[in-house]
């Protein structure tokens, strides 16, 4: 009969050659997996959980992955790397396109074709020749004052762009939208910039100290992302002139996805990419009108006649808000060569 020390001697050099296995769950070793001495898996003497039932790497994937979406990496030979199959969401703000939360409530400013003209004209930021033009189903007077009011508080090709986004309300379909030259400026904005700075540090930090094991990164950084201002876009003077007010003004909510992410154990490094989706709705609801509608007299008027064109039911919701997407991704990187 072997000894103790001899089987179990022979037991780790037959794992030197199994592949790691990430994401362990249970008394599980520094490469998250553990000895099946009795074989009571029927799989041989060592095999991975990682939240799953056992299982083996085979070839340097994970034999249930086409089977359990859920066991996300495999492994290259090259330098101990572990690959997920991503994209991996590590952040989703609070609010979902188009609700409020993660409900089915459509968010207010979604709403439209829902009031009367007698509902109309109790709202304190609405004037009466817009009530007279709902009255007389003028919608041409209602979108001239609108566009006025896009040229106002817009410039050079973000002026192109916010046009653009009425005429894609006035079509009514309520698709969403996109735009390249809407998230150029977006991503450069410095209210971007910075956010986009401090998701990275947090990231950074989280990969490095877990030594790349980032399976419950969306449960453990969730509160240092709440703390992050989203990015916004009414503080900065240009804003206001310059088209990014008037089109996107504060964001409604945005994701995080991590994508083509790569880490080698052996030297605590990583590299992978940052897929960052903004979204914001291009709709009005009764505190932006009551706030903006006589801000600065005929100025601003423009913003009762958007919220007319939106909202009174005899236009029989011929134009419709939508949500506006902003795409982008960003290179994170702790140095691999």
């Amino acid at each position: 009969m072997y000894s103790k020390n001899l089987i179990d001697d022979i037991i780790d050099w037959g794992c030197s050659y199994m592949p790691m296995c990430y994401f362990s769950s249970g008394r599980t070793d520094s490469n998250f997996g553990h000895r099946d001495i009795l074989n009571r898996s029927g799989l041989g003497p060592y095999h991975c959980h990682h939240g799953l039932s056992p299982h083996l790497h085979i070839g340097g994937k994970c034999s249930l992955v086409r089977h359990e979406p859920s066991c996300k990496f495999s492994l290259s030979t090259s330098c101990n790397i572990a690959q997920p199959y991503t994209p991996l969401l590590i952040y989703q703000w609070a609010n979902h396109p188009g609700v409020n939360g993660n409900t089915d409530e459509v968010a207010r400013d979604m709403l439209y074709g829902t009031h009367s003209l007698d509902v109309l004209k109790k709202i304190d930021g609405l004037r009466e020749r817009q009530i007279e033009a709902c009255e007389k189903l003028d919608d041409t007077t209602l979108f001239n004052s609108f566009i006025n009011l896009i040229k106002l508080t817009s410039m050079g090709e973000m002026q192109t762009v916010a046009l653009d986004m009425v005429e894609h309300f006035r079509s009514g379909d309520g698709k969403n939208y996109e735009n390249d030259t809407l998230t150029k400026n977006v991503k450069n904005h410095t209210s971007t910039k910075k956010y986009v700075k401090n998701v990275k540090e947090i990231i950074r930090k989280y990969i490095l100290g877990k030594e790349g094991n980032i399976e419950n990164i969306k449960i453990d950084t969730a509160g240092e992302f709440e703390k992050l201002s989203r990015p916004k876009f009414n503080f900065d003077p240009f804003d206001l002139l310059g088209g990014l007010k008037i089109t996107v003004h504060d964001t409604w909510g945005l994701y995080i996805e991590l994508r083509d992410f790569v880490y080698c154990k052996k030297s605590n490094q990583f590299k992978g990419k940052l897929n960052f989706v903004i979204y914001d709705h291009f709709g009005l609801d009764e505190m932006d009108v009551n706030k903006f509608g006589g801000l600065l007299g005929e100025l601003t008027s423009g913003f009762g006649a958007w919220f007319c064109l939106q909202y009174y039911d005899g236009f029989e919701k011929k134009f419709r808000p939508f949500v506006d997407y902003m795409k982008f991704t960003e290179d994170i990187t702790e140095f691999i060569d």
